[in-house]
């Protein structure tokens, strides 16, 4: 039972298995990887946080406009809400777009302790 199995088993349990490539990746250069892994992380969770408040201001916009149809007293006054309504989501996209865009652009002058510094 000492075959391939047996000593993979014998590895795993030292651990030496595990420890050699990470330190070798290390040594290597790979060592960036902690830091874009640090960067990567802030810029999810700034993009999060973002699109979290641009949804809950599209869905008041939404309230908003739902609440003014039923007010409304005529055809041509519904189209006139629904064209504003579309017309503003159409502006609030197009600048959420570019919000996510600078902080993409952040993200990408942090990815290196190098660039993080200037």
């Amino acid at each position: 039972m000492t075959g391939r199995k047996g000593m993979a088993r014998e590895q795993m349990r030292s651990g030496d298995a595990m420890e050699q490539p990470v330190a070798g990746a290390c040594e290597s250069g790979l060592d960036y990887a902690n830091w874009l892994g640090n960067a990567w992380v802030y810029c999810l969770s700034e993009m999060g946080t973002e699109v979290s408040h641009f949804i809950a201001d599209r869905i008041r916009e939404d309230v908003r406009t739902q609440h003014a149809i039923l007010h409304c007293k005529d055809p041509a006054g519904i189209q006139e809400i629904q064209k504003a309504f579309i017309d503003k989501a159409i502006s609030d996209y197009i600048a959420e777009t570019g919000r996510l865009v600078e902080i993409g652009k952040q993200f990408h002058h942090r990815d290196t302790p190098e660039r993080a510094e200037r």
